[in-house]
Formats: C-alpha cells, structure tokens, sequence
C-alpha cells in the first residue's frame, strides 16, 4: 500500500509542477487514467485487508473511500463534458491534495497503527 500513496504522491507533485508550467492540460489526461486505477485498486486492497484484521478504521476508511470516489466521479464527469482545462487541473490537484491531507495523513495513519500493534503490517 505504501508503494500506491508513494504513486499518489509523485502524481500529484507532477499535477502541480505542470501547473506551475502551464501545461496542466496535458497531463491532466494521465492523472485521470492513474486515478481510474487507484479508486478501484487501491481502495479495493485495503479494504479487504482491513477486513481480514478486523481493523476498527475499517468503517471509517471505506466511507472516506466512497466520499473520494464520488469526487472523483464528478470531475471525470465534468472532464467528458468541457475537456481538459486549467481549471479542472487545479480542481483535481485541489483535490488530490486535500485527500492526501485528510484521509492518507489521518486514516490511513491510524490504520497503520493498528497494523503495526497487533503484527498485521506484514504483506500490506
């Protein structure tokens, strides 16, 4: 799992520095296909791993999961109707960051805690 938020991460530098450039309109198209892969795989992986452990976040994490592809569903929506655009770059790296902030940063953290206390941190 480390390996995917490490992905998540580099995505979202690559996002910003094409922002910075002015060429966030191609790239955009690329952090769609990695996000299109993340929400279902990743967010697929843990889950299941957190069930298997019974982990307490597990609840909370697959909400959080569920609010973030609703996100993401409505910016690849507005992507098939206007394009790519500097503003929805900005939207998505928005986005992608407050994600990174609020779900990886917190629950995913404590997630990791429990992992490590009771040994299961082992293949995830």
């Amino acid at each position: 799992m480390d390996n995917q938020h490490r992905d998540l991460i580099d995505k979202l530098r690559g996002l910003e520095e094409a922002i910075r450039s002015g060429e966030s309109t191609t790239v955009l198209l690329d952090a769609f296909r990695f996000l299109d892969l993340y929400v279902r795989e990743h967010f697929q992986e843990e889950e299941a791993h957190m069930e298997r452990i019974h982990c307490p976040e597990a609840d909370l994490n697959r909400k959080g999961h569920q609010r973030f592809l609703a996100t993401y569903q409505a910016l690849n929506l507005r992507l098939g109707v206007e394009g790519p655009s500097e503003s929805l770059a900005q939207e998505v790296h928005h986005e992608l960051a407050e994600w990174f902030v609020h779900h990886i940063l917190l629950v995913d953290a404590r997630m990791g805690k429990h992992l490590y206390q009771d040994g299961s941190a082992a293949g995830f």
